[in-house]
C-alpha cells in the first residue's frame, strides 16, 4: 500500500505518492548534501492499493513518488523506463515526473 495525495493548483495537479512505511521518515545522505523530511502533510491523505493509483497517473501532470516499492511499480507499468533512473538518497529511491500535454 502507499500514501496518496493529490495537490489542485491553477496550472498543476501534482501526485504526490510513497511507500506506506516512509511517512514521517527523515532520509540523510551526506554523500548527496541532502537531509530530506518525508512530509505528511504532503504524501499522507490516503492510503492506497497500486491498482487504484493509476487513474490518479493520467490525471497528474506532475508525479512526485518516494521509495523503492512505488518506484518499482512505476517501472513495472512503463511510466518510468527503468528503476536505475530513479535518484537514491539515503537507500531510498525518488523519482519526479513532469507530463507536458502539447
Amino acid at each position: 500500500m502507499f500514501w496518496v495525495k493529490l495537490h489542485r493548483s491553477d496550472e498543476f495537479i501534482i501526485l504526490a505518492i510513497c511507500d506506506q512505511d516512509l511517512l514521517g521518515r527523515t532520509l540523510n545522505d551526506p554523500r548527496l548534501n541532502i537531509v530530506s523530511r518525508i512530509d505528511p502533510a504532503f504524501y499522507g491523505e490516503e492510503l492506497l492499493e497500486f491498482d487504484e493509483i493509476i487513474p490518479l497517473l493520467r490525471e497528474a501532470n506532475v508525479v512526485n513518488a518516494m521509495g523503492n516499492k512505488i518506484v518499482k511499480k512505476l517501472a513495472e507499468i512503463g511510466y518510468i523506463s527503468s528503476e536505475t533512473e530513479a535518484l537514491e538518497i539515503d537507500g531510498v529511491k525518488h523519482v519526479q515526473i513532469i507530463i507536458f500535454d502539447y
